[in-house]
Formats: C-alpha cells, structure tokens, sequence
C-alpha cells in the first residue's frame, strides 16, 4: 500500500517475470489475471505480459485453461491472432504467459470513439477477425468469448489498420475429451451481448458459434450497439435466444445496405441457418460489398447518407457528387446482325446498324476459348492469340470475355498505354488496380489496404502493393532489386486472388508492353492459384511462346467462310453484290480489310480499296 495515498500498490510492478521481462504498467485486467506491459531486458523489446491472478493459483482447474490459452495461441500463426512467445512459472509459481505487444486500442473503442465507422472499414474489420478464425478454427481451436474488447486495432507502417483477435483465456479445443472436462465445471462462459443461443443454453458449441459472435460484432459496427441491450445479463441472454434482432437499416433510419443481410444471416437462431464457415461467411461478405450501398459516408462525420444527397444530414457538410463507377473491362463486341432491312431503310444504313459483323470461319477457335472458360476447376488456364493487325484477335478475346462474364467470371481487361509513352508497369499496374476496384492515380495506402483485404490478399502484400502503385510504405528503404521482387510477387497474388472468385484477364496488344510489364506478364502464366483464372493475351509478335501459354495463330479468313456466313437467302441483292465485291480479288481476307470494304463501297468510295489501312480508314 502506497503510503502517501494508502492505494493498493501492485507487486508486481517493477518486477522481473521469468528472468528477462520486467513489468513496466498495468494495461488490462480480465476474469482470469491481468496484462501488463513488460521490456525484454537483453533488447529492450516491449511485450504484453498476462499474469494468471493469485485467487486462482490454487485453483487447478484455472491453471489448466491458463495453460490451454498459452498453447493454443501459441499454435496459431497468422496476422490477425495475437503470438505467443513464451510461457512458464514465476519463482514463487505464478503462471505467465509472454505475448506480442499491440500498439494500438481495442474494438470496442475504436466503436466507441469513431462510429459512425466507414463502410469500407466495417468490411475490412470484419475480413481480418474472420481470418483470424480460418486460421483458428483450421486447428480445431473455439475462441468462444469473441467481442470488440478482445480485438485490438493497430495502425500499420503503411497507414492502414491491422486487427489482432486476443484472450483465448476460455478457447476450446474441439472434440477433445480433456477440453469437455475443463468447461464442464462453468457450464455457459463467455459475454451476454456476443453469445450465440446454443451458448447461452449450455449446449456442445462448434465454429458457427464464434460466427454468430462476429455477426453481433458487425451489428455493433453498424449501429453503434450490440444486437440486443437490455438491463440484466438474463434478458440479454433470452433476447438472443427468443427475439429477432432489428435490421441495422431500421435501427438508423436508411436504405438497406447488401452487407445487412450477410449480417442478420450471420445472427440466425440455428447453427444449421448459419454460415457453415468463416470462409463462406467471408466470401458472402466480400459479394455483398462489391455491390452498389444505398448510402455513402460522409467525409466529416462518416455517417450513413443517400446516394444522392449532396450534403451530410446529420452535420450539414458539403458530400458533392457520387463518385462514377469505375469501369472494369473493355466493353464487348458481340455482333447484333440482322441482314432483314426495316421500312425505309436504306441498305448503307441496315448495314451499319448490323455492325460489328459477325465472327467468319472462327468457330473452332472460339469453341475453343469457350472451352478454357468453362473449365472452372482451380488453376490458371490461358491462350496467346498471334497475328497481324486487323486478323480480329481482339474481337475473338472480347467474344470469350463475354462468355466468362454470362458464365460468372469477374472480367478484367486492359491495353497499350493510352499515352504511347509505354511507362513502366502501366499495364501490370491498371490490371492490379480494376482486380483490387481501385484508381492507382489516387488511391491512398488506406484504400489499398482495404481493397487488398477484401480481395483477400495476405497482409504481407501490402509493402509490394504499395510499392507498385507509388505510395510510402515500409518497401521504400529498401534496395531497389528487394523493392522490385516484392513489387512483383505482391501484384501476382492480386491478380490471381480476385476474392476467390472466378477471374477472367485480358491482356490487349502485348507487344507494345513495355519490358517491365511483359516480365511480370511471363510470370504470370506459370503462377500457382487455387483460383480459377484464365488469362487471354493478344499479341501481333510471331514468336509469343515467351508468355508461356499455349499458342494459336489467327490468320485471313477465307471468301467461302465470309459469304457462307453473311449471305443468306433473306440477305438482299444490294448486300450480296458488295459482299462478292469485297471478297472478289482474294481467296483469303483480313477482317479489318472486309469491314473497312464494306463500309468504303456502301459509303459510295470510288478507289483503290487495297492501300494502307489507315488511310483507307481516314477516307
């Protein structure tokens, strides 16, 4: 006892536990013992310290959970779970265990403090702890006492925010006769406000129960408040078994957003109404944000606005415009022809509605583009189209992409450098920047963090990433053949990550890549994903074997495949004689040769029709 203020004065400040950690301040206190923050003596180094209190030395029963805490998080080896790195007795039999110090506050004051919380940041909260529990879960572990207080939230190097799951003072191993008999004693453990209903009833618990608890997590971030607040632990208790929470939309007053659902799914009764895993509740999550909000936050005060409103209507500041979607793939061109001409229509006019023509003498390649799409198993599948210009590469790609897209591949397409100048990395780093759903002109390394996590690329990604799209981050002291290879290898996991969804990438006019782009484009091709990806480059080079997928050259197509496929008995007169006009001097044509022919000869041109096409063009 202090004998100035006669407060009780803790014993074990300024003490060393297990000969190197000297106790330096009480930072947390929980049922089973207190935290503290310690220094490594031989480096100096801080970390977390969690003392099992004296009551419960006496207690064997608590010693063993203390102990099942210290290995069970010690078998965990991830980003977003707490490490454990050492563990053992005091000399006068305290237990310890020593963990990594978290700089940084807990959940529920972050909740507290800041909500309301960003949209895209509730998604990237909730991503990190459901991948702390992929990895938890994975090893047969139940954390069973999730809640805000039991997440600390850290500021990363690289600006953006890394959650850390803690206390696994009352984990439970599953389907292990020992870890029966340790909770048998305290039948229901845990926290009202976060426990799922076969939890509050005693009943044998599995992985959906720590998902009901994320789902009362999300519900907080959400709204501010837990599911279900009442004044006794018991009415909390029988709300979560009896009552049906109120949509978080309701609750504040605003248009139901996507991620609602996947919330109240999340807070179902039954186990069996769940998500089956923290990878499907994940997948679910990741859907659900991709899709359009019915409200943005506010830049000031991050509360939920309409779409539309120009100004905040909880404090007034100015929102502006809603920012325009970004487009993510090159539009297709699929031909919409119809030969049949309409009342007054002139034949030059049926002719041009009737463009893009469709596809001549193509049909075994393009099955076979169909084919790589519709083998959906995981792996990344692709093919290299080679030819001259205008032998209608692109427009055989933009066939297949259309197909991905109808069959539920995400389609990303990217080209040449719009500004001819073949910048380093442009076409890499435009395809990495539709994958991840973000501008690299102004995206932030906050954005970047978030939109990684929601692709689900691992946290040590992000220096790599944040190096590709030029912004600080811990890469940049580094020597520059370390910054380049963790450049590389952090853009072939996003491009290949995608989410775990379906991933089509078009690659236009590879030969006018600059070198640094077609490098990471032949690693590309041999990268390992348990992913469905399928890669298309198109490519004018002859020898494209470098790429590293299969080869198959596109060449003219023939006059009999051309009038095959255009003309038919309803085709009119005017429409056959300018197809045979246009096919006439060659037995073979390029396409980009016929469409130009077609539409010169329609368009009333009188000349040579055989010159550089680009003229022919200008005409």
């Amino acid at each position: 006892m202090c004998a100035a203020c006669r407060a009780p004065v803790d014993p074990l400040l300024g003490s060393v536990v297990g000969g190197k950690y000297r106790i330096e301040k009480l930072i947390g206190e929980g049922a089973m013992g207190r935290v503290y923050r310690a220094q490594q003596i031989p480096l100096g180094k801080p970390f977390a310290v969690k003392v099992l209190s004296p009551r419960l030395l006496s207690d064997a029963d608590s010693q063993a959970r203390f102990a099942r805490e210290a290995h069970a998080a010690a078998n965990l080896n991830h980003p977003n779970c707490v490490s454990v790195v050492d563990y053992g007795r005091s000399d006068d039999g305290t237990a310890y265990i020593v963990m990594e110090f978290i700089e940084g506050h807990s959940l529920e004051h972050v909740i507290a403090h800041e909500h309301p919380l960003d949209r895209a940041r509730v998604v990237d909260f909730t991503l990190q702890i459901l991948d702390a529990l992929t990895e938890a879960h994975g090893l047969g572990i139940l954390h069973r006492d999730l809640k805000p207080e039991n997440i600390l939230v850290s500021r990363l190097r690289t600006h953006g925010e890394l959650l850390k799951v803690v206390d696994f003072g009352i984990a439970q191993l599953m389907d292990t006769e020992e870890s029966q008999r340790l909770t048998r004693q305290s039948v229901v453990c845990g926290t009202p406000e976060y426990m799922s209903p076969e939890q509050a009833r005693g009943l044998p618990l599995d992985p959906r129960s720590d998902l009901y608890a994320v789902g009362c997590i999300l519900y907080q971030m959400l709204t501010g408040r837990p599911p279900f607040e009442r004044a006794s632990a018991i009415e909390i208790l029988h709300c979560h078994l009896n009552d049906a929470p109120v949509p978080p939309s309701e609750l504040l007053g605003v248009a139901p957003d996507p991620i609602e659902a996947v919330c109240l799914r999340a807070l179902a009764k039954s186990p069996d109404d769940r998500f089956a895993d923290a990878l499907e509740f994940r997948r679910a999550l990741q859907e659900a944000a991709r899709e359009a909000p019915a409200t943005r936050s506010c830049p000031k005060c991050h509360a939920p606005t309409a779409v539309s409103a120009r100004f905040c209507s909880n404090c007034g500041a100015e929102i502006g415009d809603a920012a325009p979607a970004q487009a993510r793939k090159r539009p297709t061109r699929r031909s919409g022809l119809n030969l049949a001409r309409s009342t007054s229509e002139t034949t030059a006019d049926m002719l041009r509605r009737s463009y893009p023509l469709p596809l001549c003498g193509r049909e075994d390649l393009l099955q076979l583009l169909r084919s790589i799409v519709d083998d959906a198993a995981p792996g990344l599948r692709g093919l290299t189209l080679t030819g001259p210009e205008g032998s209608g590469k692109t427009r055989l790609v933009d066939e297949a992409a259309g197909h991905a897209e109808a069959v539920g591949y995400r389609v990303f397409y990217v080209g040449r450098d719009p500004s001819l100048a073949d910048t380093p990395g442009w076409p890499i780093r435009t395809m990495v920047g539709q994958v991840l759903g973000i501008d690299p002109k102004t995206c932030t390394t906050v954005d970047l963090g978030r939109a990684a996590n929601l692709m689900g690329v691992a946290v040590e990604a992000l220096p790599g990433l944040a190096e590709l799209f030029g912004l600080e981050g811990p890469a940049a002291a580094l020597e520059y053949r370390v910054r380049k290879r963790e450049c590389d290898t952090s853009a072939l996991q996003a491009l290949t990550s995608a989410g775990g969804a379906k991933v089509c990438l078009v690659f236009d006019d590879v030969d006018r890549y600059d070198a640094t782009s077609r490098n990471l484009l032949r690693r590309l091709a041999s990268h390992a994903t348990t992913n469905a990806v399928r890669v298309f480059c198109v490519t004018a080079e002859s020898d494209a074997g470098w790429l590293g997928l299969p080869v198959h050259g596109v060449g003219p197509i023939s006059r009999d495949a051309v009038r095959s496929t255009l003309l038919t008995e309803r085709t009119p007169a005017s429409v056959v004689e300018a197809v045979e006009t246009a096919t006439a001097d060659s037995p073979e044509i390029l396409p980009i040769r016929l469409d130009l022919r077609l539409r010169l000869l329609f368009d009333g041109y009188v000349g040579s029709i055989d010159g550089d096409l680009d003229a022919l063009a200008s005409s």
